[in-house]
């Protein structure tokens, strides 16, 4: 359930990148200065007065309307690649956690009986770590001819027969395969579905599911950039009796004519505001992957829509941002009002309260590409390296290592007990705990490490050029560093935490990053089935 990577030269030109952006900022606020002041000087001299004030209004007001526009564009991008980040991240960890359903032989053992009770009595207190440590909201059980055996989250249900595209797909590949699917009720869900066979016989037992619904992943887009954010379902991919009937099952209001093309997602059923209704109504919208301006009872607005597509790539709905721009506009205009004004009498005021515009948007640009690269690349609970750097480290580390013939070693690492720990003092403890890892780990290791957090409690190291005796030496000295003192929680207590390591080294383990990966984490599980607190190193098979 870990993934990690880096590179010596790309982790150096990362640590410069957030100077580079600064740097960047400056120089678009001097090149905004530059292009504008010089013509407005010459404007002053040479043009009379009036043609001057009227030039320079209608240039200052679409300058600043269209650096907003290319400001909320690239917010747009951004939140698109967020989603798409987040859906190919949550897909990995459930993939991860059906890896790790493979090597439990009671579970596989229940699951040939098609004994649904004791299936259900043995997995149910596993749907529910899955389901709070991991936003798990699915977990299925079905016997090959796809009929259900078993759904753990609604035990209730069963014996119904599974056409959804994912089940399908795993039954003609009979491989593992995943994707967002939409529910009867517009509800969107991403699958992983995966066959099950006897180890010894290699007979196949049927098929285990995982979901999570994407709610979460909007609640994140939504948090992360500040915008309130709703789904829109197209009705074209729906069946209305279907969806009718299933919201007035939940005691929910049917507003299926609404809208002309779209229907709210019950997955996240809340209140849209009057603006969007009307954006919605107005000119019968078609959601594109744009970011599309909007004038409402003398307030301006963006919307920012993300389109989503599911698993066998229909366009099925999409996530709209709402963004209320009357602040920023309005200063634009007023500005370019005080501006104008100023050209009549000081000339050299006019050029000061301009300069000062140009380099403000600057800076905004700036403090946006920033906080843009802070998101993409730092965790903000333990300050580490997040999942979207780790991945461009470990390619880059592995073709370096290649081209120059060197060693490179992961160190993938696991906190022990570590939901025992949120159980009995609580999730802030918990977070305090990560912080301080994070903080010791940084402390220990060399400077050309790179130290990513894969999620939850996972944390995994890239070690560029050492082998394994240098990769087991630096592993014994973070366990000891994080075991060997105790860690002060809240009322003046103090806890002691250890960690469990699982070492792989490229090439002598693995021949490229995912294998490397898939190497160290077996390490890991073999630490762990060991007593926890130890180190393993992966031995080939």
């Amino acid at each position: 359930m870990a993934r990690i990577d880096e590179q010596l030269q790309a982790a150096n030109s990362n640590m410069d990148r957030s100077r580079l952006t600064t740097l960047t900022a400056s120089n678009n606020a001097s090149v905004l200065r530059l292009k504008f002041l010089t013509p407005l000087v010459a404007a002053i001299v040479l043009l009379v007065l009036t043609a001057a004030i009227s030039l320079f209004y209608f240039e200052s007001d679409s300058k600043s309307h269209g650096l907003l526009q290319e400001r909320m564009t690239r917010t747009q991008r951004a939140a698109q690649e967020f989603y798409s980040h987040n859906v190919i991240y949550d897909a990995n960890a459930l993939h991860a956690i059906m890896d790790t359903l493979k090597y439990d032989d009671r579970l596989t053992e229940i699951f040939a009986s098609y004994d649904r009770t004791a299936l259900f009595k043995y997995t149910k207190k596993l749907f529910e770590s899955l389901n709070s440590d991991y936003n798990v909201t699915h977990f299925y059980f079905i016997k090959p001819d796809r009929v259900n055996l078993l759904r753990v989250h609604t035990p209730g249900r069963y014996g119904d027969r599974i056409d959804r595209v994912t089940t399908l797909r795993a039954e003609e590949s009979g491989d593992i395969t995943y994707g967002v699917e939409l529910g009867i009720l517009g509800t969107l869900t991403l699958r992983v579905v995966s066959p099950w066979h006897d180890s010894q016989t290699g007979k196949l037992i049927g098929y285990i599911e995982l979901g999570m619904e994407i709610d979460h992943i909007v609640s994140r887009i939504s948090e992360v950039f500040g915008l309130d954010a709703f789904v829109m379902i197209n009705k074209n991919v729906l069946n209305h009796e279907a969806w009718e009937a299933g919201m007035k099952a939940l005691g929910r209001e049917t507003l299926w004519d609404q809208f002309k093309n779209v229907v709210q997602s019950a997955e996240i059923p809340r209140e849209i505001p009057e603006v969007l209704k009307e954006w919605i109504k107005s000119d019968e919208n078609e959601y594109k992957n744009q970011v599309i301006p909007f004038e409402y009872k003398g307030a301006s607005y963006r919307f920012l829509s993300i389109p989503v597509k599911d698993v066998i790539g229909r366009d099925v709905a999409q996530i709209i941002l709402l963004n209320d721009v009357s602040v920023e506009t309005g200063a634009a205009r007023r500005t370019s009002m005080v501006v104008g004004a100023a050209v009549l009498g000081i000339g050299g005021l006019l050029i000061a309260l301009f300069s000062w515009q140009a380099g403000r948007i600057g800076r905004r640009i700036g403090d946006d590409a920033k906080m843009l690269y802070q998101i993409a690349t730092r965790d903000v609970l333990t300050g580490l390296y997040t999942r979207r750097a780790f991945d461009d480290f470990l390619s880059t580390e592995i073709s370096r290592s290649s081209r120059y013939s060197h060693s490179a070693s992961l160190l993938l690492i696991d906190i022990d007990h570590f939901k025992s720990i949120n159980d009995d003092y609580g999730h802030q403890v918990g977070d305090m705990v990560l912080h301080e890892i994070g903080k010791r780990l940084q402390n220990v290791a060399r400077n050309e490490n790179y130290i990513c957090r894969y999620g939850g409690e996972e944390i995994v190291i890239i070690l560029p050029e050492a082998d394994q005796n240098s990769a087991e030496y630096c592993a014994n000295r973070l366990k000891k560093e994080i075991g060997g003192r105790a860690f002060d929680i809240v009322n003046n207590q103090s806890i002691t935490v250890t960690v469990s390591i699982g070492i792989a080294t490229y090439p002598a383990h693995a021949d490229t990053g995912a294998s490397l990966v898939a190497a160290a984490d077996k390490a890991l599980y073999k630490a762990k089935a060991s007593g926890r607190n130890c180190i393993c190193t992966y031995v080939l098979e």
